[in-house]
């Protein structure tokens, strides 16, 4: 029962996860599915992001994004 249950639960789990990159690979702005994938995909903090992509701060780094959330 449990590995049925954990059969389940993987397969939502790919789901899932092929839904956020189905999403992600959509985004016209190639800056932007960078920031979304740093930190949704690869759980990285605002400021991990920031530094991951270089020249920008925590703050514009989401600043960017939830401006982008807004459209």
């Amino acid at each position: 029962a449990r590995k049925t249950i954990l059969c389940e639960l993987e397969t939502e789990i790919l789901e899932t996860i092929n839904k956020i990159e189905a999403f992600i690979s959509e985004i016209d702005d190639s800056h932007m599915r960078r920031i979304v994938h740093l930190r949704f995909v690869e759980g990285l903090s605002w400021s991990e992001v920031a530094r991951r992509i270089g020249g920008n701060t925590e703050d514009s780094v989401k600043k960017t994004f939830y401006r982008f959330l807004e459209k």
